[in-house]
């Protein structure tokens, strides 16, 4: 139960975590569809944090359930490392096709596409430094009893990854 309510107090990495994933790999936003071994390896980060959270929550000694929460934490920092290289690989690729590219409407949507994956690459830094931020913010800023506009700020920009 307190994992759970933990979980619930500092939000659920894990939806954010799949959409900056299949952003970073290029679906919908440079190819209709992903390979193989790209939905595989979606699919297996998906489930094995699923069922490492599930596990978590479920864990009655406190022993098991940080093992478990290490764990995943482990598996969501590969993950991250994932997209960061799967972000600078597709701007790399878009960069030398601006570069080797003529004037064309081509051209134009791929500075698009370079555009957007530049703006997910900064949303991603936010996404992944936002819950430092916030308790630099919670421990320094505000004392214990503004805990609501703590408490609002963290809603807000969790709405705006969400929109980003």
């Amino acid at each position: 139960y307190r994992s759970l309510k933990e979980q619930d107090a500092t939000g659920d990495p894990n939806t954010l975590t799949a959409r900056y994933l299949l952003t970073a790999l290029g679906w919908q936003s440079s190819r209709p569809r992903l390979n193989r071994t790209e939905i595989r390896f979606a699919g297996v980060i998906s489930t094995v944090s699923m069922y490492l959270g599930f596990f978590e929550i479920t864990c009655t000694s406190e022993q098991v359930c940080a093992g478990y929460r290490l764990s995943r934490l482990i598996l969501h920092s590969l993950a991250y490392l994932c997209i960061i290289v799967a972000v600078n690989f597709h701007l790399a690729v878009i960069n030398n096709q601006i570069r080797e590219a003529g004037i064309s409407l081509d051209t134009g949507r791929m500075y698009q596409r370079f555009y957007a994956y530049s703006y997910s690459r900064v949303a991603f830094l936010l996404f992944i430094i936002q819950p430092t931020v916030m308790l630099f913010i919670q421990m320094s800023v505000f004392s214990w009893y503004e805990e609501w506009a703590v408490t609002l700020i963290y809603w807000l920009i969790k709405w705006l990854l969400l929109l980003a």
